[in-house]
């Protein structure tokens, strides 16, 4: 677990460094000129990946490539690239139906593919090659599919716990405690795919796409909107649990195997 250990540490300082300095710039302790290395925090779990690589002696170019070259099943596209739709407009409409409110979304028509260009190239997706490139496979190692889902889940909502001070983020919108439960839920939609198959770019996708969709349909900004979403996540992990036990013929150990 050494490579672990090393993949957080790095992670986790660069991440949290740059997102303090984006914190102390908004409180005028510093220059707000400063703040613009906020943006810079995203790319932590990916220069993780990196060091873990250069010490492990593997090439990094060689690395990300058989990432992206790895072979995926085609449905898995489609699952990446509905799920998170489906599962936030479920929520946000609930919301619009049972508070009364106005059906609004959260992106103009035209302002959908650059968000998404942005989202792709400086958003969620960039996370993907340590998260799901080193944490998820070498927790797997040891663990059964539970105990990685929970493991990485909670590793991954702490990671993000200075954006819930930070002005501007999502994540100051939503209580610590509830962001890493869906979180978690989210991870388990990781851990179903990566156990069907190692491609890696429907992985890719899905977290691209449920980025997308949350700034689309805005369920987050209200508690009930949040509860909707952990409701229809939890229904939905769980099938997809019972559908991944029958095709990897797991039923004797939830935990090991």
């Amino acid at each position: 677990m050494k490579r672990v250990l090393i993949y957080l540490l790095v992670t986790f300082e660069f991440s949290w460094l740059f997102w303090g300095i984006d914190y102390l710039s908004q409180e005028e302790y510093i220059s707000t000129i400063f703040g613009l290395l906020g943006n810079l925090a995203i790319f932590g779990p990916l220069v993780g990946f990196l060091v873990v690589n250069k010490l492990d002696n593997k090439g990094n170019l060689l690395e990300i490539k058989r990432l992206l070259k790895s072979k995926s099943e085609k449905w898995l596209f489609w699952f990446a690239a509905i799920s998170p739709f489906v599962l936030s407009f479920l929520a946000y409409i609930l919301v619009v139906i049972l508070n009364n409110e106005e059906f609004v979304l959260g992106l103009s028509i035209q302002m959908v593919v650059p968000v998404a260009l942005i989202i792709l190239f400086v958003g969620g997706p960039v996370e993907e090659f340590g998260w799901r490139g080193i944490l998820q496979p070498s927790i797997r190692k040891k663990y059964g599919i539970l105990i990685t889902t929970l493991t990485v889940g909670i590793i991954h909502g702490l990671w993000h716990i200075p954006l819930h001070f930070l002005e501007g983020t999502v994540q100051i919108e939503i209580p610590i405690i509830e962001f890493i439960l869906i979180t978690i839920l989210t991870t388990f939609r990781y851990t179903f795919m990566y156990e069907f198959n190692v491609g890696f770019k429907p992985i890719l996708l899905l977290h691209w796409f449920s980025n997308l969709s949350s700034a689309i349909f805005l369920y987050w900004t209200t508690s009930e909107g949040r509860y909707y979403l952990f409701g229809f996540m939890l229904v939905f992990d769980i099938v997809l649990y019972f559908v991944l036990l029958k095709k990897k013929n797991m039923k004797s150990s939830i935990l090991r195997d």
